[in-house]
C-alpha cells in the first residue's frame, strides 16, 4: 500500500534518459515544443543544472510524460471519470517559477524569500505553522495583469477537469513572517488580491470548473470573495461535530453549491478520527446519525451522501474502514508515509463495488 518514489526514479530514470536519447523528434514533439515554451526552456535548464540531466533530454521526457497523462486522461473520460487536480496557491523557494519570474514574489537579490508563508497560532499548534514558501508580490503582479497566474490557471485547466483552488482564503489576505523567525507568532495578516483577480482572470477561469479550498482561518471577507466567485466551497464531516450548532460544517448549514468530504487527504481515516475524538463529539455524532444504520465510517459516508451538497468526495479509506495505515498525509509532520499511499488493484473486490454502488444510490 505504500510507493517507494525515490526508488522508482533510481530504476526509471536511466531507462527514460535512454529512451529520450534514442527518440527521434517528430511533429508532435515540436508543436509541444512550442506550445510550452513558456515554461519548458527555463524549467529544463533549471532541471540540467540540478540534476545533471542534458536540457534536451529533459524537454522530451516532459513530452513522453504529457503525451502519456493526455492519454490517461483520455481513457478516463471515456469510462465517465473526470480528474481533479491540486492548484497549490503557493510555490517552493528552490523552484523555477522564482528563478524565472523573481519580481512576481517578496524575495532579496539572492532571491532568498524576506517574508515566508504560514498560519498563526491557533487550537492544533501553540506556534503556528511555517511553510517555508515565499509569498507573493502583488503589487508587481497587478502591473501585468497576473499573466503568470493565468498561465497557470490555463496550463492547469488542460491538465485537469476539475481544479482545486488550494488555500482561497490567502486570495482575501495572506499570513506572512519574516524570514528567520523560528515560530510563525511575529507574522502578520497582509491583503491579498481579492476580487479584483478573479475578475482579470475570468477568460482563463472560464476554461475549467473550481473547487474552493476555503479551509482555514475562514471570515466574512473570505466567503464574501467566495460568493462572489460563484466557486464552490469545501465541507469536511469531521470538522463538524465540537458542539456547536452553528458549525458551518454540518450538513444542516450546507448550501447546495458545496463539495462534501468525509475527510480530505489531511484528516485521518474516519474510523480513527472516531476512535480518537472526544466523548462530547463521539455523542454529537451518534445522535446526528442515529436514524442511519451501520458503522462509524458508514455512517459518516450517509450523512455525506444525504446532505445537499452538489458533490460528495469520499477517501477510499473511509469505504475499507482501514486504521492509521490508510492515512495520506500528516500535516506539518515530515515522514516517510506521507503522499504515497497506494490503491492496490486487489482492494477492488465485488463486495466493496456493491457497497459503494449502494451507499451511492442511498
Amino acid at each position: 500500500g505504500r510507493v517507494d518514489y525515490c526508488f522508482l526514479k533510481d530504476k526509471k530514470m536511466p531507462l527514460l534518459l535512454k529512451a529520450a536519447k534514442n527518440f527521434n523528434k517528430t511533429e508532435d514533439f515540436l508543436r509541444f515544443k512550442e506550445e510550452n515554451a513558456f515554461w519548458l526552456e527555463a524549467f529544463c535548464k533549471y532541471t540540467e543544472e540540478r540534476e545533471n540531466i542534458p536540457g534536451d533530454l529533459c524537454e522530451i521526457i516532459q513530452f513522453f510524460f504529457a503525451f502519456q497523462w493526455i492519454t490517461l486522461k483520455d481513457y478516463a473520460k471515456e469510462k465517465g471519470i473526470k480528474i481533479i487536480g491540486d492548484l497549490p496557491f503557493y510555490v517552493g523557494a528552490n523552484s523555477v517559477d522564482i528563478i524565472q519570474n523573481p519580481k512576481n514574489f517578496k524575495v532579496g537579490a539572492d532571491l532568498t524569500p524576506t517574508l515566508i508563508s504560514g498560519v498563526p497560532p491557533d487550537e492544533f499548534s501553540k506556534n503556528g505553522q511555517l511553510w517555508e514558501t515565499p509569498v507573493y508580490n502583488f503589487e508587481k503582479q497587478r502591473e501585468n495583469s497576473f499573466d503568470w497566474w493565468k498561465k497557470r490557471i490555463e496550463f492547469s485547466a488542460k491538465l485537469y477537469d476539475v481544479i482545486r483552488l488550494d488555500h482561497f482564503r490567502a486570495f482575501s489576505s495572506f499570513y506572512a513572517v519574516p524570514k528567520g523567525e523560528e515560530t510563525a507568532k511575529n507574522g502578520q495578516w497582509i491583503k491579498g488580491v481579492g476580487y479584483d483577480f478573479f475578475k482579470k482572470s475570468e477568460k482563463e477561469f472560464k476554461k475549467t470548473k473550481v473547487i474552493a479550498e476555503d479551509l482555514g482561518c475562514s471570515d466574512l471577507q473570505v466567503q464574501t470573495l467566495l460568493s462572489k466567485t460563484g466557486f464552490p466551497s469545501t465541507k469536511v464531516l469531521q470538522f463538524a461535530f465540537d458542539g456547536d450548532l452553528c458549525n458551518s460544517f454540518l450538513p444542516k448549514k450546507f448550501t447546495k453549491n458545496c463539495v462534501c468530504y468525509t475527510g480530505t487527504h489531511d484528516n485521518p481515516p474516519t474510523a480513527v478520527w472516531f476512535n480518537d475524538a472526544s466523548e462530547k463529539t463521539k455523542t454529537q455524532f451518534l445522535k446526528l446519525t442515529e436514524n442511519l444504520m451501520g458503522t462509524p465510517c458508514e455512517k459518516m459516508i450517509k450523512l455525506a451522501m444525504k446532505s445537499k451538497a452538489d458533490t460528495v468526495i469520499i477517501p477510499f479509506c473511509d469505504y475499507l474502514e482501514t486504521g492509521e495505515e490508510g492515512r495520506i498525509n500528516t500535516p506539518g509532520k515530515e515522514g516517510d508515509n506521507n503522499w504515497n499511499w497506494r490503491l492496490e488493484k486487489d482492494l477492488f473486490t465485488d463486495e466493496l463495488k456493491e457497497k459503494i454502488i449502494k451507499l451511492s444510490k442511498r
